[in-house]
């Protein structure tokens, strides 16, 4: 399916999940999220312009073989910007961080799945926020993390 615009405020656990889904999203503002802001999995999702503010947990989590494509995304005041898991391929055209403890991460959590996949085109990050496992791919701005 397909939603223009999506506006979220004060969830108490996660704002916006989304399993077993294709779905392309316009432009998307979640604040004040107890957990997750935008959790999807097992799936197609685009996401073309995200703002997502006060998550509790992580900006977008993306898990079990899920492919993810964003292009303009804004995450502030959260643990962990975007996190791909789990056989999932994770593409970000561009994404901009503010007070975040850890802006990207990439990793294996089930034994069922291999590790992840996370390109970053242009962020403002810095090399010391960003997590991979050994078998998982991170690649931000060209430079193989």
């Amino acid at each position: 399916g397909q939603i223009k615009d999506i506006n979220i405020f004060n969830a108490l656990s996660d704002a916006l999940d989304v399993d077993f889904s294709n779905i392309d999203i316009a432009n998307m503002t979640i604040t004040n999220a107890r957990n997750d802001c935008f959790d999807v999995s097992t799936g197609k999702y685009f996401v073309n312009n995200a703002v997502l503010k006060n998550c509790g947990d992580k900006g977008i989590s993306v898990g079990e073989a899920s492919e993810f494509n964003g292009s303009q995304i804004m995450v502030s005041d959260t643990n962990i910007g975007i996190s791909s898991k789990d056989s999932s391929i994770s593409n970000i055209r561009s994404f901009l961080g503010d007070n975040i403890d850890l802006c990207f991460e990439a990793y294996q959590k089930k034994q069922e799945f291999f590790g992840a996949q996370l390109f970053i085109e242009t962020s403002n990050c810095t090399s010391d926020s960003v997590f991979a496992d050994k078998n998982s791919i991170m690649i931000i701005e060209g430079i193989e993390q």
